[in-house]
């Protein structure tokens, strides 16, 4: 390629990345646990950033019912919503505006783990936001693979999304977020593949 002037013709070599794209190709499944490993780092850097002080005030509230809340002795009275004990709103908690899935998912695994208390709980929260957001990144580059035909571009917009300040800062918080962001992305990507059954119903009423 040439720039022509008044006075001078310039030749312009590009760089040739056939090599950088063809090492990607037989190499993606690699590049991708590395954009991996990047993501769950940053996002788990940090993660009791507060020492226990509770200072952030959604994570709090979502805390305070998380412990409130109890399970229910029987099937009945969980679908029985004026009398359950897992629903906030029967626990003093009449202005919870979430959805009940995601506290009700790290009470579970809290309590599973013996830490189903005010300290231990929200750190629990944080982990599983991480690993929340982590199946994220990988929904990302498989939607980036599937709508690009493209794995390489897959994996850089995994990476783009593994090194996005706002979904690093989100996985630090005990919140529904990350939950809303994971089912919002499966309901795109399984539309995206022609996919409009009672699957990606119950996906997508998940993400609401």
């Amino acid at each position: 390629m040439y720039i022509h002037n008044v006075r001078y013709i310039i030749p312009i070599k590009f760089v040739n990345i056939h090599p950088i794209k063809s090492l990607l190709k037989h190499y993606q499944y690699l590049a991708l646990i590395g954009v991996v490993i990047i993501g769950a780092t940053l996002r788990l850097i940090g993660i009791q950033w507060d020492d226990n002080a509770h200072l952030h005030p959604d994570e709090r509230f979502l805390t305070m019912v998380a412990t409130g809340i109890s399970w229910p002795q029987n099937t009945l009275d969980y679908f029985n919503t004026h009398i359950s004990p897992l629903n906030p709103h029967n626990k003093g908690f009449s202005f919870y505006v979430y959805g009940t899935y995601p506290v009700h998912f790290v009470k579970l695994v809290a309590d599973v783990l013996h830490k189903d208390n005010y300290d231990q709980l929200p750190i629990i929260g944080r982990y599983m936001s991480t690993i929340a957001d982590l199946i994220t990144l990988i929904l990302v580059y498989l939607l980036a693979s599937y709508i690009s035909k493209n794995k390489t571009a897959g994996v850089f917009a995994a990476l783009c999304y593994a090194t996005a300040v706002l979904p690093i800062q989100i996985s630090h918080f005990f919140t529904v977020d990350p939950y809303a962001t994971l089912f919002g992305t499966l309901t795109v990507y399984r539309i995206s593949q022609g996919k409009f059954g009672w699957i990606t119903g119950m996906i997508m009423a998940l993400a609401i």
